[in-house]
């Protein structure tokens, strides 16, 4: 912890150019004063450690948000403060007591490990009993070890105050038996788990994401053990980003699934195994991330390395499973050449050639040794139906508008407008992604979204400067930039959408381009995630404003399984066809705000199965007319169908 307010400015100056040495040194200097902290918020080490290591994420993501770099300890305190308040809102009922858990299994016998663990558990108890203000200090003081003047600093009190709170605090714990100087105490404290450095970790996959071969390999070499380790991005500061992060991947996961081959090289020379999953709910391979990719190289170099071309992920499906969905023929051809599977049926049922087949993949089905079909002639719709139920229901689009697309965390934004993009596609237009990126490892990041989902060919990526260009603030050279893409498109499709990723502070600078957008793009989306994201507020907007159609997505929602997790209640538009449409539409929201049996049938049937996330829900995608959208929802509404169980209606597509 340092006292020097020059030291510490200096390397928060250093953190901000992207120096993962500065990003290190801030990390080693605070992270037992964060952990101390945390520990005293939540009671739990374990608990701590993940909310220091997501909060100092969020630190070195919004260092340029920091007015006074000489006053990080006091900024990082109240991010901490944040994620233990995240945690605690989202934590189960503990059974077990991690700390004394840990202490018994140190302890050198029965007796003694007992006694250790009664110790730790009244310690525990009686810390956790405390007013906040002075467990705060205590966990700083006596649980991590830190002098007074440094708690001090950490929390923002005069050294006096803090002094006084540790001696009111003492006087508190003596009152139950426990005084602070009594050496049982002392070998309590030292029967806690120490707290590892989080500084290597966090390095670790920043450096992999900037793709830092020499960093990479130094730090392995000083930590082996992170070589199977998992990385742990939060969900939030995923979306306040504008992209999509993997969870729990591992070194060559993520790797291999951003397509770098030198650093997957890299990995497997330092002993990475090639067959080794992430920690994901999908619970996928390398080679399953290449693939997604369509990362020829590597998952050539996998398959030589040794990674099983048949290895399962949760819903069963093999990477040329995955192959056949994109339609990716060179891959395919190289999965077979391994020794996949042709005929091998996931746990749903399907082989690779049925997933070429649902997909319309005809140079696909050919390679897997099927017959060509012809694809489903497309049912006549009105201009700009997306096929998507939720949308074309409440929130009809229209050309020459613009949408705003807003949403809080972990509700299925990116996929919503990665199927946006891919509904534009099968009308034969294209479209244009534009974000403004500031981080080293963002750079190229809508790129790998766009190949996540299989729509890489109807996309060009256009990214704004970093953040320490002297242009960033303008916005002027990145909205150029997109509309000269948009043109450019127009010259080959006469439907392209402009997708808009509008970071924090740029909302001006976007909206004083709206004329500019329409006279360019057939359609404009804005993106625009609630300040929930950042700052715990959650702003719906209450108005139009400036756009023709507001989508809104839904925490609860998507809690709930109901993808996509589009809300009525929140969500508008002025672009409704005809009046017949309009009354549906309320009638709709009338019965969602009722609940009841019907509630539930009208919220199963808006969920619908994404072209673009089959990989992941190992369910075909399925697009449905407005026609059957409109029908399904009438027959709903006036009680046609009370004799359907809710469950009957969920991912299914037109009734």
């Amino acid at each position: 912890m340092p006292t020097h307010e020059n030291d510490v400015a200096e390397l928060v100056a250093a953190a901000r150019t992207g120096d993962p040495t500065g990003l290190e040194r801030l990390i080693t200097r605070f992270q037992g004063m964060a952990t101390g902290y945390a520990f005293s918020r939540l009671g739990d080490v374990d608990r701590a450690r993940d909310a220091v290591q997501e909060s100092f994420i969020d630190a070195y993501l919004r260092l340029d948000q920091l007015r006074q770099p000489a006053a990080f300890g006091g900024w990082l305190r109240r991010i901490v403060h944040k994620h233990c308040d995240r945690i605690t809102r989202r934590a189960q009922p503990v059974t077990t007591d991690s700390v004394v858990a840990e202490a018994v299994d140190s302890a050198a016998t029965p007796e003694r490990a007992l006694a250790t663990a009664n110790r730790s558990a009244w310690l525990k108890r009686a810390i956790e009993d405390l007013p906040e203000h002075e467990r705060a200090v205590v966990a700083l003081h006596y649980v991590a070890g830190h002098s007074q003047a440094e708690a001090a600093s950490f929390l923002g009190l005069e050294l006096s105050a803090a002094k006084k709170r540790l001696f009111s605090a003492r006087q508190r714990l003596k009152d139950r038996s426990i005084a602070m100087n009594n050496p049982s105490i002392d070998r309590a404290h030292a029967a806690l788990p120490a707290m590892p450095s989080l500084a290597p970790a966090i390095a670790l996959f920043i450096n992999i994401r900037s793709g830092d071969h020499q960093r990479v390999r130094m730090l392995l070499r000083q930590h082996p053990e992170l070589l199977e380790g998992e990385e742990h991005w939060s969900d939030e500061e995923a979306l306040a980003r504008h992209y999509d992060l993997a969870h729990h991947a591992t070194p060559l996961v993520l790797a291999a699934g951003r397509g770098d081959l030198h650093m997957v090289e890299l990995l497997l020379e330092l002993g990475a195994d090639p067959e080794g999953r992430c920690g994901c709910a999908n619970s996928e391979t390398a080679l399953w991330a290449a693939t997604k990719q369509g990362a020829n190289d590597v998952v050539e170099r996998l398959l030589r390395a040794g990674a099983c071309p048949n290895a399962r992920n949760e819903h069963g499906d093999t990477p040329l499973h995955l192959a056949a969905m994109r339609g990716r023929t060179a891959l395919i051809d190289l999965l077979l050449g391994a020794g996949s599977e042709a005929d091998r049926r996931s746990f749903a049922g399907r082989t690779p050639l049925d997933c070429a087949r649902d997909n319309h993949h005809h140079d696909a089905v050919e390679r897997l040794g099927g017959a060509l079909v012809e694809p489903t002639a497309a049912a006549p719709c009105a201009p700009l139906v997306t096929g998507i139920k939720a949308l074309d229901l409440f929130t009809p689009l229209a050309e020459d508008t613009i949408v705003r697309i807003t949403g809080g965390a972990e509700t299925g934004l990116m996929v919503l407008i990665a199927e946006l993009t891919q509904s534009i596609a099968n009308r034969g237009g294209a479209a244009v992604w534009v974000g403004w990126e500031s981080l080293p490892w963002h750079q190229g990041e809508l790129d790998i979204i766009a190949r996540d989902y299989g729509v890489e060919n109807a996309v060009t990526v256009v990214t704004g400067p970093d953040a320490g260009d002297a242009r960033f603030d303008a916005g002027v050279s990145t909205m150029d930039r997109a509309l000269s893409a948009v043109r450019a498109r127009r010259n080959e499709h006469e439907l392209v959408a402009l997708f808009v990723f509008q970071r924090a502070g740029h909302e001006a600078t976007v909206q004083a381009a709206y004329p500019k957008l329409l006279d360019s793009a057939t359609i404009a989306f804005v993106i625009d995630p609630w300040r929930e994201v950042t700052t715990g507020e959650r702003q719906p907007p209450k108005t139009l404003g400036p756009h023709n159609t507001v989508i809104c997505t839904d925490r609860a929602m998507a809690d709930a399984g109901c993808y996509p997790a589009i809300q009525p209640l929140l969500s508008r538009s002025a672009m409704f066809p005809d009046a017949q449409h309009r009354t549906l539409v309320e009638a709709a929201r009338c019965c969602l705000a009722a609940g009841g049996p019907a509630a539930e049938r009208l919220r199963a049937y808006l969920t619908q199965p994404f072209v673009v996330a089959e990989p992941i829900t190992s369910m075909p995608g399925e697009a449905v007319a407005l026609v059957d959208t409109l029908d399904g929802v009438r027959r709903i509404v006036a009680g046609e169908l009370n004799h359907r169980e809710a469950d009957s209606l969920r991912y299914c597509g037109a009734i």
